[in-house]
């Protein structure tokens, strides 16, 4: 049986629902969830396959609901019988988790990122991932993001226990101490794990990236296109010719 038209088609609505922010209501994501757990619950390939969509729809009101089920299903896939259309749609999810945009607000950055990048490494696990290059190059632009947001030289705000001023402050003021206290608490914790990611998903992306490229003469337009991407710098780049 020919899977290659039945996994584009999953592929396809995929990047559809990828690039379409969700306007669903509360309820109908909830009922997205269910029929989401259902299917991982059941252990069955062509439910899990079948629920790709209904996964898509837990974002971005669910981030972390949605990071967690596209984990649990490439799972439930990886334990499957092998076929193309489970390993397909292994690389499916993987396609379109990592396009997921991460918010740029201090208090939800960093849960949202981290969640995002502990999904990124475990598809890494399977070779439909890493050992595709369009599958690489997002994970390349990813990591170019992160860098992008990365302030040079970071110097973390002073974090108090008891922000000075506090007691003598009056109730408007006292919740004004607080909450620059917070702001820079989470502002801290956000450039800490984009140093994190940063650390972590470039030695992925090098190593993955190195042994697809393979030194070969015809892949130096792949290792251009990932240099770039990830702005690697040359001593970074050296690594993957």
């Amino acid at each position: 049986m020919n899977t290659k038209p039945y996994c584009l088609a999953i592929g396809l609505a995929l990047m559809g629902a990828a690039g379409t922010p969700s306007a669903l209501a509360g309820g109908d994501v909830d009922t997205a969830y269910q029929e989401v757990t259902q299917a991982i619950q059941s252990k069955d390939a062509k439910q899990v396959i079948a629920a790709q969509v209904a996964i898509e729809k837990l974002w971005p009101q669910k981030p972390d609901a949605y990071f967690a089920s596209v984990k649990d299903a490439a799972g439930t896939l990886d334990a499957a019988k092998a076929s193309p259309e489970t390993r397909g749609a292994i690389s499916n999810l993987f396609s379109s988790m990592i396009e997921k945009p991460i918010p740029t607000a201090p208090e939800s950055a960093a849960a949202s990122l981290e969640a995002k990048d502990d999904a990124i490494l475990y598809f890494l696990n399977f070779r439909e991932v890493r050992e595709d290059k369009t599958n690489l190059l997002a994970l390349a632009r990813h990591v170019g993001t992160i860098r992008s947001q990365i302030i040079p030289n970071f110097i973390p705000k002073t974090i108090y226990v008891n922000p000075p001023g506090l007691m003598d402050a009056t109730p408007a003021e006292a919740e004004k101490i607080i909450q620059e206290n917070e702001q820079n608490k989470a502002y801290n914790q956000r450039q800490q794990s984009l140093a994190d990611a940063n650390t972590i998903l470039t030695f992925q992306l090098l190593h993955d990236a190195a042994r697809v490229a393979g030194q070969q003469p015809e892949n130096a337009g792949f290792v251009k296109d990932v240099s770039t991407a990830a702005r690697l710098v040359p001593e970074e780049q050296s690594q993957l010719q």
